[in-house]
């Protein structure tokens, strides 16, 4: 009889520390889901390829994943006056940029949740060695980049608001 009782405990305990394994494993893969990969973790469900400052718009390319968003415009070789790369994350935050591996001179555009500017870095110069990491003034959810010189051009300032738009 007290091997029984033996057996029991044994697989009492067992029972809790797989319920403890499997509740640490779940809330893991909840956190990395919410902070990785794409925006709330639906890519097709953003659907914006356009950015516009009152008549102004920019032809945007997104950057949604943790990858595409290290890569921003690393390797291309220019950028026209209308072109942009909109950077798309799931919540507001301090989010730093660099112009490593750049081939050009940017403009970088901060915005909040409600597409407000927050931050506007002009003139970010490329770097190949050691590079500077420009972060904004305030919390942002979307960072733009478009050529140099654009943001000064359209008399860009801050708490201008973006809408954003999708031609498909």
């Amino acid at each position: 009889m007290k091997s029984l009782r033996y057996y029991y405990k044994i697989r009492h305990k067992f029972i809790i520390v797989m319920c403890v394994i499997i509740l640490s494993i779940s809330l893991l893969l909840m956190y990395n889901l919410k902070n990785n990969s794409t925006v709330s973790g639906y890519k097709d469900d953003i659907k914006i390829n356009r950015v516009c400052f009152r008549e102004n718009c920019f032809n945007v390319s997104l950057a949604l994943s943790v990858e595409e968003r290290e890569r921003g415009l690393m390797g291309k070789e220019k950028f026209g006056d209308n072109e942009g790369m909109l950077f798309v994350f799931a919540q507001e935050d301090r989010y730093g940029f660099w112009m490593k591996n750049m081939k050009f001179p940017i403009d970088i555009i901060w915005l909040d949740s409600e597409r407000k500017v927050v931050d506007i870095k002009e003139n970010a110069e490329p770097c190949s060695e050691v590079c500077e990491t420009y972060y904004p003034k305030g919390k942002a959810k979307y960072v733009l980049e478009v050529k140099a010189g654009m943001a000064r051009e359209i008399d860009l300032n801050f708490e201008d608001k973006a809408e954003f738009g999708y031609s498909g």
